[in-house]
Order: structure tokens, then C-alpha cells, then sequence
């Protein structure tokens, strides 16, 4: 997918947003708003997207704005669009320094029987102050919800990646995916399952791979101290095995990927709540550059309006 096909699909998702507000009528749009600000302590920092880390540890602050808006066109139809920045700055290791523009647009259509979405999102990432990354992806999807218990939702995802200065790892990237999610005490709690396969294709052959990931996840919304504390833990594992012999090594290089996150977002007042998490990546590869070892913590506070 290219620049001028980029330009296209957000033309004309543009369009269509703009069509659908003049239609809108009597149904008025919704506006969120978010801030947050969070300390993190890395205990390895680095860019797993490009196989290399610092092996040291170092402090972050990290602050994010965000602003999204829902405007129901009729009873079946909603459209949603939004922008969010976020921001990484090391104490130490700045050439770390991670900055993302985000921008979204989707449309969804509802009825009895299925809903389904189309989202367009674009990705917009700068590393140390220089343009790093920039991504398009389009996804469309179905999704049912049946009987208050059981959310079901399959997902195509193409996505379009440009390095500002690795043009080598330009790619095009095909995904399946597919989650269940098992809804308890009236959606309080919940328990999901997913699995997602996907293809990259890289303009150097090196980095074309296939990938199959699996993950679960367990959330809960409880009171605490009157106040609402959302609890999340989740789990993924992805295999990537890719296409050409790494010349470095003389071999097919293989990847096994493992995340865990454990995280909890405490309501302390209205529009203001305190969140804390705790993440590992164990990267395990035949790479020696690709492999990784980290445990980050983090403690912020977030408000919404």
C-alpha cells in the first residue's frame, strides 16, 4: 500500500465521516478526553521492532493526550474518530525516546443478528526526535454478542509499514485473528481467548516471516473503597519463523515471543483514577541481537472527561 493509496483510503474515509454528520440529524456526537502521566522503570531498554536493546536499565516519564469523538448516524450505524500522542523519555538512554501520533477512523454497522466494523488507523512514530516509523493498517470486522455471555469476533488486518531510515524493512503485513470472550456476573468479569496468524513481506527477503500468536486474558471490575478498580492480566505467545537464511548466522531464524501484563486502574475520584502495571517480554531467538529479557513497572495517574 502506498503514500497515494494511503491518501486515498483517508479521503475517502474523511468523506464519509463528513456525509454521515450531515445526516446525523438529531443524533448528537459524544467527545472523550484523556490525560495521563506515568513514572516506568525498564530493566532493559531497547526497540524489539528492530532486534536491538541497550541491556541496562533506565527511568521514564511518559505522558499521553487523547481525544475521541462517537456519533450515532442511526440506530444501526455509529461512526467514531479520534487522534492520541503519546511520549517516552528516558532519563539516561534518550536515542530511546519514543513519540506516537495516532489517528483513527471507523465506521460500524449494528443489527440482531452481527455487528460489523471497518477501522482505519494511522501510525506516525519518531525515535531520539527523528521520523522512525510510519503505519497504516485497515481492519475490517464481524463481531456477536450472544446472550450477554459470550462476545465473538473475527478480524482481517492489512497493514502497510515504512522505515524513515531502514527502507530494507519496508513491509506489507496480512492478518488473521479471532477472540472469544466468556462474560461473567453481568460482564463484571470476563475471560477471553484469541489466536491470530499472520504474513509480513518485507522489501528485503530477510525479514519476510509467518507468525502464529495466541493469547488470553482475564479482567474484573470491583469496589474499593466505594470506588471502582478495574484488574486485567494478560498473556500472549507468538512463533515467527522466517522465510530466507539469515546470513549472519548461516541458519532460518526462529522467534519465540512471550508477554505477560498485569495492570490495575483505581477510580479515586470522578474523572481522575491511579493505574499501575507491571509487564515482561522474554524474546527467545536464534538471533543473537533479537534476544530479549525485560520487566518494565509503571505508576501513573489518568484522567478522563
Amino acid at each position: 500500500m502506498n503514500r497515494r493509496q494511503r491518501s486515498k483510503i483517508f479521503l475517502l474515509l474523511g468523506s464519509l465521516l463528513i456525509s454521515t454528520s450531515l445526516l446525523a440529524g438529531e443524533h448528537k456526537p459524544s467527545f472523550t478526553f484523556d490525560a495521563k502521566l506515568a513514572y516506568l522503570n525498564d530493566s532493559n531498554v531497547g526497540i524489539s521492532d528492530l532486534d536491538t536493546n541497550s541491556g541496562s536499565a533506565d527511568t521514564a516519564t511518559s505522558y499521553g493526550l487523547s481525544l475521541s469523538a462517537s456519533l450515532p448516524i442511526s440506530k444501526q450505524f455509529i461512526s467514531r474518530f479520534g487522534y492520541d500522542f503519546n511520549d517516552t523519555s528516558y532519563e539516561n538512554l534518550s536515542q530511546f525516546d519514543l513519540g506516537l501520533h495516532h489517528a483513527f477512523a471507523e465506521l460500524t454497522w449494528k443489527s440482531s443478528l452481527l455487528d460489523a466494523n471497518v477501522n482505519v488507523e494511522k501510525f506516525a512514530a519518531q525515535l531520539d526526535g527523528d521520523d522512525y516509523l510510519d503505519l497504516v493498517q485497515v481492519t475490517p470486522s464481524i463481531s456477536r454478542l450472544i446472550g450477554n455471555k459470550v462476545y465473538l469476533r473475527g478480524a482481517f488486518t492489512q497493514a502497510s509499514k515504512r522505515y524513515e531510515a531502514l527502507p530494507a524493512r519496508d513491509a506489507t503485513n496480512d492478518a488473521y485473528r479471532a477472540d472469544v470472550y466468556m462474560l461473567i456476573d453481568n460482564m463484571d468479569r470476563y475471560i477471553a481467548v484469541g489466536i491470530m496468524n499472520s504474513e509480513e513481506d518485507a522489501d528485503d527477503a530477510a525479514f519476510d516471516y509467518a507468525s502464529l500468536r495466541w493469547n488470553m486474558s482475564y479482567g474484573q471490575t470491583f469496589a474499593l473503597a466505594s470506588r471502582d478498580m478495574k484488574f486485567k492480566a494478560s498473556l500472549s505467545h507468538e512463533g515467527r519463523s522466517y522465510a530466507a537464511v539469515d546470513e549472519s548466522m548461516g541458519d532460518y531464524r526462529q522467534d519465540k515471543r512471550m508477554r505477560l501484563r498485569i495492570g490495575a486502574d483505581w477510580n479515586v475520584f470522578e474523572h481522575l483514577s491511579l493505574a499501575a502495571h507491571v509487564e515482561h517480554t522474554d524474546i527467545r531467538s536464534n538471533l543473537e541481537s533479537a534476544v530479549l529479557d525485560k520487566t518494565v513497572f509503571g505508576l501513573g495517574v489518568n484522567a478522563t472527561f
